[in-house]
């Protein structure tokens, strides 16, 4: 036997995708943590497709910001960070 399955895929294109573990919950709105100037910035964004490991973010962060990917369970606006490595 045989059978023709048909998968439906959503595919984007030139979109903002971050790794899913930068994207927090935090008083009920959806959260980035980017870095300037040695802070750390919070970021409102919202989110599109999710693939697992990526997040598609339709608006609230640029393409270009630095985001904070390693402790961003520990910091909040403002604290002072050091960036250690830059993707």
């Amino acid at each position: 036997m045989f059978a023709s399955v048909i998968i439906p895929t959503d595919i984007r294109e030139n979109v903002i995708a971050v790794p899913s573990q930068a994207v927090l919950e935090k008083d009920n709105s959806t959260v980035i943590y980017t870095a300037e100037e040695g802070k750390a910035v919070t970021n409102i964004v919202e989110t599109g497709l999710d693939v697992g490991d990526k997040l598609e973010i339709t608006s609230g962060i640029s393409q270009g910001d630095q985001i904070i990917v390693k402790g961003q369970d520990y910091v909040s606006d403002g604290t002072t960070i050091k960036v250690v490595g830059v993707e």
